[in-house]
């Protein structure tokens, strides 16, 4: 792993730690390991959450990877079962943590949110979609 992914993923892990009550330690770790595991396989993560190439080279590996799953657990008449439901998730939870991933590698002038005014939960925090935009 080079070093603009391990920056890209500690970035994306001090993120998920201001998001505590949205994200619980499990759930932390295992998006996180999801990233870990792209940039390990694919390689240039930090250059997807900019580069659409790059991107799109992370998708392919998700989508080969991920449909050998879902491909082995049909052929095992596991159609419809629980394992192939936890493959599903698993692919959600990928596409999660690269989105993520993709807002916590910006600065704050380039996110935006929607409402642009948000309100505030019981504990004081921003109910808000957060996204990035071109700067």
């Amino acid at each position: 792993m080079d070093g603009d992914d391990t920056e890209a993923l500690i970035r994306f892990s001090d993120e998920l730690d201001l998001l505590q009550s949205e994200y619980s330690d499990h759930r932390h770790i295992k998006l996180l390991r999801h990233c870990t595991r792209i940039s390990e396989e694919v390689g240039g993560l930090a250059d997807a959450l900019e580069d659409e190439n790059a991107a799109r080279d992370a998708l392919r590996w998700i989508n080969a990877t991920y449909e050998d799953i879902q491909e082995k657990l049909a052929s095992d008449g596991q159609k419809g079962s629980r394992k192939r439901r936890i493959a599903s998730t698993r692919l959600d939870d990928v596409l999660d943590a690269m989105a993520l991933a993709a807002t916590a590698s910006r600065d704050e002038g380039q996110l935006a949110t929607l409402p642009t005014d948000p309100p505030t939960d019981g504990k004081g925090l921003p109910m808000e979609i957060v996204y990035p935009v071109e700067s």
